[in-house]
């Protein structure tokens, strides 16, 4: 009986968030044959930022809350509109929580993003992370996008990964009302192309301040491998394991996985040290070597940038990983050691634990590459110009 009443509390938010969209819908089509209906204001701000994630999430901060000391010392206006909270996004929207919470998110977010849509004449600029209302599953046009295309003609839609395969109708139509679109790589950029003419690569870009340089590529005692994941991220981990065990018989190494949740191999000499913002710096820099395995290989992996590896860069650490999601501005052997199999992980591994000469260089060129295009402040003139960039 409990689950019967809770399926048709169910079944009655998802009616009344069907409904809400019917309206909104309707709404949406009245303004825009009739836009004159809404307020333009004369006083206008420069941007209005749509994030896809809550404040201070990682997509955030790189993408646009990093840059947001540039801007008002430039005297620029602007505002910002989050979309829900963590709960709400990483909870109820990914399937964690009850369907009812979903539904209820889900309209609390269509009606805010509605009346962000009715405000755009206020601003020079509009600034979206994915699409206008987020990947709603049940929706394959964006209703919302061709009305806001239609009250202001300065439109960037921000991609920093390939989450398009979640809703791919939604987005292609969310991307096809913008007038342009923003992303971290080639691959994305090819992908849109087919969709928007005018897409331009914006890099993940890090506070450099955050981090420590190294400077000492003398290795102590024990030599230092790092990785940094997420516990749903030790299936790439894994990937080595046969490895570092070959090494193990050789090296004297200690694996340093940063993560929440505890990484134990057999007969592998690992310290797991629990992520801690505060002193994940500290840690990184204490290390000698850093590690990015991939397992598997999809257009979700080839879409991304791995943050992990930028933050290893930021630190000046020597990097052996898989040749994806890598800066299109990293280049193999030059900056990074790339590995395709076990031998080439084994080998390149091997080398670094023996070479201080080839770890200060690897250390050295790839700290370079990151200042010069994955920093903050020299990326800011380069997101400023993509969104001010009247097509």
């Amino acid at each position: 009986m409990h689950q019967f009443l809770n399926k048709q509390f169910e079944r009655a938010h998802y009616i009344n968030l069907r409904f809400s969209i019917s309206i909104v819908k309707s709404l949406a089509k009245l303004f825009y044959y009739f836009p004159w209906l809404i307020f333009k204001s004369n006083n206008k701000k420069d941007f209005l930022f749509l994030p896809y994630y809550p404040k201070n999430n990682a997509g955030c901060i790189v993408r646009f809350q990093n840059y947001l000391p540039f801007f008002e010392n430039e005297n620029y206006t602007y505002d910002i509109s989050y979309i829900g909270t963590h709960k709400e996004l990483f909870e109820i929207m990914q399937g964690v929580g009850p369907k009812k919470d979903a539904y209820i998110a889900y309209k609390k977010i269509l009606w805010k993003r509605f009346l962000n849509v009715l405000s755009s004449k206020k601003y020079n600029c509009i600034y979206i992370q994915r699409c206008v209302f987020p990947l709603y599953p049940d929706l394959d046009h964006c209703f919302l996008g061709k009305l806001l295309l239609k009250l202001n003609n300065n439109i960037t839609i921000d991609f920093y990964d390939a989450d398009y395969i979640i809703n791919e109708k939604l987005v292609k139509s969310s991307v096809k009302y913008s007038m342009k679109v923003s992303v971290v790589n080639t691959f994305l950029e090819n992908y849109f192309k087919k969709i928007n003419n005018n897409v331009f690569i914006h890099p993940i870009a890090l506070d450099k301040k955050f981090y420590k340089k190294k400077v000492n590529y003398k290795i102590k005692k024990i030599t230092k491998i790092v990785w940094c994941g997420t516990s749903g991220h030790f299936k790439n981990l894994r990937l080595i394991d046969d490895v570092l065990l070959e090494l193990s018989k050789k090296f004297n190494f200690k694996l340093i996985v940063i993560s929440h949740e505890n990484y134990i191999v057999k007969n592998i000499n690992i310290e797991n040290i629990k992520f801690k913002l505060e002193e994940f710096t500290n840690t990184l820099f204490n290390c000698d070597i850093a590690v990015f395995p991939v397992k598997y290989i999809n257009d979700k992996q080839r879409g991304a940038m791995a943050m992990k590896v930028l933050e290893y860069s930021a630190t000046g650490l020597p990097i052996v990983g898989t040749p994806i999601a890598l800066s299109p501005f990293f280049k193999g052997k030059e900056d990074l050691l790339l590995a395709n199999n076990k031998d080439e992980w084994y080998d390149h591994l091997s080398n670094l634990i023996q070479n201080e000469k080839l770890r200060k260089n690897l250390g050295e060129n790839i700290y370079q590459k990151f200042l010069d295009y994955h920093d903050v402040e020299k990326t800011y003139g380069n997101l400023k110009e993509i969104l001010q960039y009247n097509v």
